[in-house]
Parts: C-alpha cells; sequence; structure tokens
C-alpha cells in the first residue's frame, strides 16, 4: 500500500520532494497568502489508485493536483479513483483541473472516476454535467464493484 500526504499549505512528508516539489512550494507560497489547504493521501488497491482529496480544491491547489495526476500516470494503475467525498469547496479552475485528468489519464489509457463529493461540490459537478463525462459513484464499495 501506498500512502503520502500532501497539503498546499505546508509538506507534511519528505516523500512529497522530487517531481512534486516546484509544484508544491509554489502552491505554498500561494495557499500562505490565502489560506487555502488540499490533503491528498493516496493507496494503490487491485491495480486501482484511490486519491482521497479533502479540503479546498482551488487554483491555489492547482500546481499540486495536475503534479499528482502526473505521477499517477507512471503509478502502473490501470484506473484511478478519486474520492472527493471530504473535499469542502471547489473552484471553476478545480473543475477544468478534472477535466485536464480526464483528458490526461485517457490518453494514457488509463480509466478515471469519481467518488462523488458532498454538496455543494456535487451540485457544481452535476451543473457542469460532469457524470456524464465521468463515471461518477456514491462509495468507493461501488465504484470498486462497477470497474471490475
Amino acid at each position: 500500500m501506498l500512502s503520502t500526504c500532501v497539503r498546499t499549505g505546508r509538506s507534511t512528508s519528505s516523500e512529497n520532494k522530487g517531481i512534486q516539489q516546484e509544484s508544491q512550494e509554489s502552491a505554498e507560497n500561494e495557499a500562505e497568502d490565502f489560506g487555502v489547504v488540499m490533503n491528498v493521501s493516496e493507496r494503490i488497491q487491485n491495480e486501482t489508485l484511490v486519491l482521497m482529496i479533502s479540503g479546498r480544491v482551488t487554483c491555489y491547489s492547482r500546481k499540486v493536483f495536475q503534479a499528482i495526476v502526473k505521477t499517477a500516470r507512471f503509478s502502473g494503475a490501470k484506473h484511478i479513483i478519486f474520492n472527493m467525498q471530504e473535499v469542502t469547496f471547489m473552484d471553476s479552475a478545480a473543475l477544468g483541473g478534472l477535466v485536464l485528468a480526464y483528458l490526461n489519464l485517457n490518453e494514457g489509457d488509463m480509466d478515471m472516476s469519481l467518488v462523488e463529493p458532498k454538496h455543494p461540490v456535487k451540485s457544481l459537478l452535476e451543473d457542469a454535467n460532469f457524470p456524464s463525462l465521468i463515471p461518477t459513484y456514491p462509495t468507493e464499495e461501488i465504484a470498486f464493484q462497477a470497474i471490475q
């Protein structure tokens, strides 16, 4: 099992060096000014990479989010689940980031799905018609059943 945690406001793991270092430093500078925090932890389960995202996903966390997606392409996983049940806020830039993640992963022959967030993020995704583009499930258990 692989597990790391990324906070856009402050690094919580020495594993965030390398590919994410520049993005992390830039995001830290921006986040400190605006109090924006996005947490990400990851694990691999049955050739599926699960990214558990929590907090505020905004334009200020985009660089860390992009680095995580880029790294995910090289994880060896065949499917990526973005568990967004603990996301408290998402802006339009983050919404665009999800579309770019989908296109990037699709280009690499990887499937992507979302575990449905709570309101108001759920409403934002529905208003943007995301469930028709990216499979969206109410729980991780249901997502795993659907992708097998």
